[in-house]
């Protein structure tokens, strides 16, 4: 294999000067050659083994990133371009063919890990001059961006599509490396690293434009890069793509953020985008800045902003109750249909009640009396994958998938029917896919995460004893829809919504929960996926 990629990348430069002479007299087929060239399978094998986290960007989403990138007037100088971890060259390539378009002078450099791609990306010099690119200057370097890249100055423009890498899947040494060059890295993955050091390397006036999972918009690793891109950056614009099919072979849901290197002014709003254009929102950045963690809604509307301020300027949900997460561990599908134990997954749990449970056989995996212990108790569980978020109690004390719950006494326990009338709501629903959209994958799933759940707002009064009642007879009809206009109502009440915030909160469902959930169909799914694989988004 290797004296095979050896023997292609001997062979490259000359067919690329045959390219070159063949299609001389027509710019225009040399870049539709480029574009066909980077999407062939054969490429694959000249640009590396896969590397975890490495998916070439496609060829539309490179032109819409590339697009967002050079609008607006730029003047006249030639304007210096940087792509970290730029694989084969195509967001570089983009790039070119838009300011060619815009008679745009680029400079392009870029970073690549891999020693085969930096190759391929670096012969395209000659094509892209062929094609009538304004091209000022071309280097394709072979480096680490995060750890030996070090730019003689600053660039005007700044693009990427970085590794989507959590750092639990990196490698201890390089683990230590990146800590030992980086401040603040934390948990944070390489998307967010990347973000981090191409704010760096941009100029005052510059813009980036990056391509990154859209758990970097509300996950707690990068609560500290989204407090310093809304406080000394103006985010200009999010273009939600998980809907889209981008990276259809992957657990991947992308999100392209735009963002110019200048202080945000008041008055200045960030464009929510859908897929295809349309602009869902547009937020004041102040205000999402004042949102707790600074996490992006994208599918909230601005107007929403006082209600989510006044409710989420009190208590929270992780102040008053713990929430644990179940068997999230390696192995375990080995362990299902087995044993004498029983477990709940996802699919199992619907609004009030528990629906079947499966055999399982803990002593297969390696498990800790504690961390089994814990489990084996009266509690709320809530699904770790769903689209309405909803809950209900295990009175068994069965064994979780890849569950959360909150212990509690009993049945009797006041807080646990405080727990399912919150839950179950349509407020709930509505802050939590509002809030947390952001991590929304594909067919409108959302995946529940402790320090989410922890973040939506607690009660400061206590519960009516009707609401309390209410639950108990929703759970004895085993018909939540029966009771749900009251149970609105009484959890509304709970908060003190007036009416204007009641006729807000009831359009935002009808909005962010257009259709009935909860279907066999679902549950069935959700039973497949509810065990403790690990989330995969590579990029």
């Amino acid at each position: 294999m290797v004296r095979r990629r050896g023997r292609e990348l001997e062979l490259l430069p000359r067919a690329i000067q045959a390219l070159v002479q063949r299609h001389a007299d027509s710019p225009a087929a040399l870049w539709g050659w480029i574009e066909r060239l980077q999407d062939a399978r054969e490429l694959q094998g000249t640009v590396a083994v896969p590397r975890q986290g490495v998916v070439a960007t496609p060829a539309r989403v490179a032109r819409l990133m590339a697009e967002r990138l050079l609008r607006g007037p730029h003047g006249n100088r030639p304007l210096r371009l940087l792509d970290a971890g730029c694989g084969s060259g195509r967001l570089l390539t983009a790039a070119l063919r838009e300011a060619s378009r815009r008679r745009l002078r680029l400079g392009c450099e870029g970073v690549e890990t891999d020693v085969a791609a930096a190759r391929w990306a670096q012969a395209l010099e000659e094509v892209h001059r062929a094609a009538g690119a304004a091209l000022v200057g071309w280097k394709i370097l072979h480096a680490d961006f995060l750890l030996d890249y070090a730019p003689p100055s600053h660039f005007d423009l700044c693009i990427a599509n970085p590794p989507w890498v959590a750092a639990r899947a990196l490698s201890a040494g390089y683990r230590r490396k990146l800590h030992s060059h980086l401040r603040g890295m934390g948990r944070a993955d390489l998307s967010a690293l990347f973000v981090q050091r191409l704010l760096e390397v941009l100029r005052p006036g510059g813009r980036l434009c990056v391509i990154v999972p859209n758990k970097l918009l509300a996950s707690d690793y990068a609560t500290a890069l989204r407090h310093r891109l809304l406080q000394d950056f103006r985010l200009e614009e999010v273009w939600d793509l998980a809907g889209d099919g981008v990276f259809s072979a992957h657990a991947a849901y992308p999100v392209i953020l735009v963002v110019a290197h200048r202080r945000p002014a008041a008055g200045d709003t960030v464009a929510v985008h859908h897929g295809g254009g349309a602009v869902r929102t547009r937020w004041p950045q102040e205000a999402l800045l004042a949102l707790p963690r600074h996490v992006v809604p994208l599918d909230l509307p601005a107007d929403s902003w006082p209600l989510l301020r006044r409710l989420l300027a009190g208590p929270r949900l992780g102040d008053a109750v713990p929430v644990g997460c179940g068997l999230a561990v390696p192995g375990f599908q080995r362990a299902m249909d087995r044993g004498r134990d029983r477990i709940i997954c996802s699919g199992d749990i619907r609004p009030f009640r528990v629906r079947g449970r499966r055999r399982f056989a803990p002593q297969q995996l390696d498990l800790g009396r504690r961390t089994l212990a814990r489990q084996k108790v009266p509690k709320v569980v809530i699904p770790g994958m769903f689209r309405r978020l909803h809950a209900a109690f295990d009175a068994r004390g069965d064994l979780l998938g890849r569950v959360y719950f909150v212990p509690v006494s009993g049945r009797a326990d006041s807080r646990r029917a405080l727990l399912l009338a919150l839950l179950n709501s349509r407020l709930y629903a509505v802050l939590y896919r509002g809030l947390f959209g952001g991590v929304a994958q594909s067919g409108g799933y959302l995946r529940l995460n402790a320090p989410y759940l922890r973040r939506l707002p607690w009660p400061q009064r206590a519960p009516s004893a009707a609401l309390l009642r209410l639950v108990q007879e929703i759970e004895r009809s085993g018909a939540p829809e029966s009771g749900r206009a009251r149970l609105d109502r009484g959890v509304e009440d709970l908060f003190g919504l007036a009416a204007p915030e009641r006729r807000l909160v009831a359009r935002l469902e009808r909005r962010l929960h257009p259709g009935p959930s909860g279907s066999p169909r679902t549950a069935r799914r959700l039973s497949r996926l509810s065990g403790s694989a690990p989330e995969v988004a590579p990029s």
